[in-house]
């Protein structure tokens, strides 16, 4: 019986958790609204900020793509925003980074030096944010995912 048990587990194929996903969503609320249209794995905390993302998100996947959203949450805070950014890009492990641009032209202006400086895409989502200022709205966030498709094989 346990020869039997064996060769079937031996003929399934591997586990979706061991195989690189083809995306990898890791951020924010806006992040979150992003994964929930698209086919990737994701890990996302509505209002985390760059200091507790650092301490979340340890060991994220490899994937084919990443999209990172992270920075509108330190706003009116002494974070140092670009440093734990810069921290985090190095644990992404990916052929293709795509950064979410927050709204506030302040941590824009890091995220795009960020990803700049690793050579990582950045998608500007100004005109599909919602009355809020910071989030997209319902049809922005489908808008996004439909942007991203491209990246993901």
């Amino acid at each position: 019986m346990r020869k039997l048990f064996i060769s079937l587990l031996l003929a399934l194929p591997a586990a979706s958790a061991f195989a690189q996903p083809s995306c990898y969503v890791v951020g924010d609320s806006i992040a979150y609204g992003v994964s929930v249209n698209l086919p990737c794995q994701s890990d996302t905390q509505v209002g985390i900020n760059t200091r507790d993302a650092l301490k979340r998100f340890t060991n994220p996947p490899s994937a084919a793509l990443a999209i990172i959203s992270l920075g509108i949450n330190d706003r009116g805070t002494a974070l140092p925003t670009k440093a734990n950014l810069e921290a985090m890009r190095i644990r992404v492990k990916a052929r293709r980074a795509v950064w979410i641009l927050p709204s506030y032209p302040d941590k824009k202006a890091i995220v795009q030096a960020v990803a700049s400086r690793h050579h990582d895409e950045v998608l500007n989502i100004d005109p599909l944010i919602s009355t809020d200022g910071i989030h997209p709205t319902m049809q922005g966030y489908r808008t996004i995912a439909h942007k991203l498709q491209n990246g993901i094989k």
